[in-house]
């Protein structure tokens, strides 16, 4: 039995997405989650957070070994995402410090029979010598004192959230025997804003081709750009591309179509240019006009909705132009049997880059009927699973996907 440690120099470094990508490379490979319940009178959360999760002040026990499904798969949990990713048993263990040393034996000999375990916790390299252990430091800029008082018994750390490094280290140590003939054969890296991100490929004919996502890409671009001048935002240009063509090159390849989502009073320009526009490559662009102008997004969205070829849509503005693939593809892959998928970014939910389920429609129309027009006025009315932002912070580092040009100011900024 092999044993992998995960760690973090300190939070929303991207241990979890780490895992997540881990798990499908390592078969028959066991989790297990270690949360080491620092008690604090008073209900303060030890770690200095804000919102406590309520986990350290909660534990009456000296430790708890969690397996009780109804606990691990609660959706956008860490355990829940690891039992998505295809983890074939994923274990949670809650423990005060003094009896890490006591439970973690436990936890190996119930886990004894599988060919390795991938424990995700800083703590557990003071009671476990594992086979090889990687620390995700991002900026490198500090590091917790859980993470020095292990620092030296990591054996790689990987900074900037360079998951490829980490991945290779890893299965480097640990890969299966026909691992090299399964990348070949399925996966391929494209870059997506200076970051690797990770494609899932079919074969044809022996050649990878890109698979596309059962999913339809729409960008919103019906905003009267009132803050610019009354600007059309979608021309705006970046990098020798408009905004427009911009988001059409980031999406086309990995969607199987595209829908502009504009006003009801939208220039008649954008409707004769775009479905010509080369590239979107193979990938059919459709125009949807609003069913009515000054609504706003969800108009755009509901539009979209009663279109899309797809049971799904990823929506994105036509304003934000820094676009992370591999978090898209995670809202898609991810959304299970919800509704909607929504990362949280800065403690709020994005409604703006996030994937909605036609099953959201007719909440949607209550909400425009009721002349509600906040984006979120529908999501009591449906299922919502939201992303962790720890998730977020793995796949987009510095959250580009969630910044909008709304001002000339945030233009030369940005641009």
């Amino acid at each position: 039995m092999k044993i992998l440690a995960v760690t973090g120099a300190t939070s929303k470094t991207g241990k979890t997405a780490l895992i997540r990508r881990l798990i499908p490379l390592l078969p028959g490979w066991a989790v297990c989650k270690v949360t080491t319940c620092l008690h604090h009178p008073g209900g303060i959360c030890p770690r200095g957070q804000e919102d406590t999760c309520g986990i350290c002040n909660s534990l009456d026990a000296p430790y708890l070994i969690i397996e009780d499904p109804a606990v691990i798969q609660q959706p956008a949990t860490d355990t829940g995402l690891y039992a998505e990713a295809g983890a074939v048993r994923v274990i949670w263990v809650e423990s005060r410090p003094e009896s890490l040393a006591e439970v973690l034996p436990l936890v190996l000999e119930r886990l004894k029979d599988y060919p390795g375990i991938i424990f995700e916790g800083n703590h557990v390299l003071q009671h476990i010598d594992a086979d090889f252990s990687v620390m995700m430091a991002g900026d490198g800029r500090r590091f917790k004192k859980s993470a020095e008082a292990v620092r030296d018994r990591i054996s790689c750390i990987v900074y900037n959230w360079d998951f490829d490094a980490a991945v290779e280290a890893v299965l480097e140590r640990f890969a299966p025997a026909d691992y090299t003939e399964r990348t070949e054969r399925t996966e391929h890296y494209e870059a997506d804003e200076g970051h690797a991100a990770p494609e899932r490929h079919s074969v044809d004919e022996g050649h990878a081709v890109p698979e596309r996502l059962t999913a339809s890409a729409v960008i919103l671009s019906g905003g009267r750009g009132t803050r610019m001048g009354q600007k059309d935002k979608s021309l705006l240009s970046l990098a020798g591309e408009t905004f427009l063509q911009r988001k059409i090159r980031l999406l086309a390849p990995i969607f199987s179509e595209i829908i502009i989502s504009v006003s009801a009073a939208r220039p008649s320009h954008l409707v004769e240019q775009v479905p010509s526009d080369p590239a979107a490559g193979d990938t059919p662009i459709r125009i949807v006009k609003d069913g009515a102008a000054g609504i706003g997004p969800l108009m755009g969205i509901a539009a979209a909705l009663e279109a899309a070829a797809n049971e799904l849509i990823f929506v994105s503005s036509v304003d934000a132009p820094f676009t992370s693939l591999q978090l898209a593809r995670y809202l898609v892959d991810g959304i299970g049997t919800a509704d909607a998928h929504v990362p949280i970014w800065n403690g709020y939910p994005e409604p703006l880059f996030a994937v909605y389920r036609r099953s959201c429609l007719a909440a949607i129309q209550g909400s425009i009927a009721a002349e509600q027009r906040r984006i979120i006025s529908f999501y009591d009315a449906v299922t919502v699973r939201y992303a962790p932002e720890e998730v977020a912070v793995g796949l987009d580092a510095a959250g580009r996907s969630f910044i909008n040009i709304n001002t000339w100011e945030d233009y030369e900024r940005w641009s």
